[in-house]
């Protein structure tokens, strides 16, 4: 499927859409060898997309996980202060999901 680039950076947790689009600008997104410099262009999960000469990958897969917060819980994934995080409340496959 394709999509703007701006959106493929940030499916990809390099940045925010508007953040990407300034790492575009500066030239740093190559799009099947060509260096871009506006950042209207579509790809999709076959194009050879790097930032600063490594390669991105998009995921494969999304998960949504509906979590009512009991009160005292904080929306964290760590918290200085050792109060217990929604981390803490799932089960162990999804805890390493921290980003």
């Amino acid at each position: 499927m394709k999509m703007r680039i701006n959106k493929f950076l940030s499916l990809c947790g390099v940045a925010s859409r508007r953040a990407a689009d300034e790492i575009i600008r500066n030239g740093r997104i190559q799009v099947n060898g060509e260096t871009l410099s506006e950042p209207g262009r579509e790809v999709d999960e076959k194009d050879d997309v790097r930032i600063d000469g490594k390669r991105i990958f998009a995921p494969k897969k999304h998960k949504i996980i509906l979590f009512h917060k009991p009160a005292g819980c904080v929306c964290s994934a760590n918290d200085p202060q050792d109060r217990a995080t929604v981390y803490d409340y799932l089960p162990t496959e999804y805890r390493s999901m921290k980003y």
